[in-house]
């Protein structure tokens, strides 16, 4: 009887090893396999999340309170300015005539009326910047789409105003109805 007792203690220990061993092994894979499947959904998420708002958000938030002038734009675009200027110097005149007479067409408001605007948004989607526009013309405020310096993007801004005050004065019932804005200055 003492021998079968212990051949039972001794299946019972082994029986309790297998088990224990199958439980650790079958967790630690579990785990490992959840986790890049978790890692996999999470990663199909993000992007997704990525695309809605890089459709929905401008590229860049405003400033909040500052007044900043359009000359202190990136180095970049001065350079690529610069390097516009070399080439149009090199170009017949015939070329420089229609070139000054396109920027004549593209800018004649922008002498009539006042130095201050306020950029609402930056958009890399054109599209996306002409909504926002038309969003804010239809509450009423005179919004335009402008391409920047690169032309890589679309800027939506909100009128020209005479005074700083009177841009101000905008600028605070934007922010009333949820819509940041930096306050620029035009240059001459």
């Amino acid at each position: 009887m003492e021998g079968d007792r212990r051949l039972q203690l001794i299946l019972i220990t082994v029986a309790t090893v297998i088990f224990a061993l199958s439980y650790i092994i079958g967790y630690m894979v579990g785990k490992e396999a959840g986790f890049e499947e978790a890692k996999a959904k999470f990663e199909v998420e993000k992007q997704r999340l990525l695309k809605t708002l890089a459709e929905i958000s401008p590229i860049s938030r405003p400033v909040e309170n500052k007044l900043v002038n359009e000359s202190e734009e990136t180095e970049t675009e001065n350079a690529e300015k610069e390097e516009n200027e070399t080439e149009e110097e090199t170009t017949p005149a015939p070329e420089e005539a229609t070139q000054a007479q396109k920027q004549e067409e593209n800018s004649p408001t922008e002498s009539t009326e006042g130095d201050f605007y306020l950029q609402v948004g930056v958009f890399r989607n054109a599209t996306n910047a002409s909504k926002l526009a038309e969003k804010l013309r239809e509450e009423g405020y005179e919004a335009t789409v402008v391409p920047t310096a690169s032309g890589k993007y679309s800027k939506v801004i909100v009128g020209y105003f005479s005074s700083k005050e009177e841009a101000l004065k905008v600028k605070e019932e934007l922010k009333s109805e949820g819509y940041n804005s930096i306050l620029k200055r035009r240059q001459p």
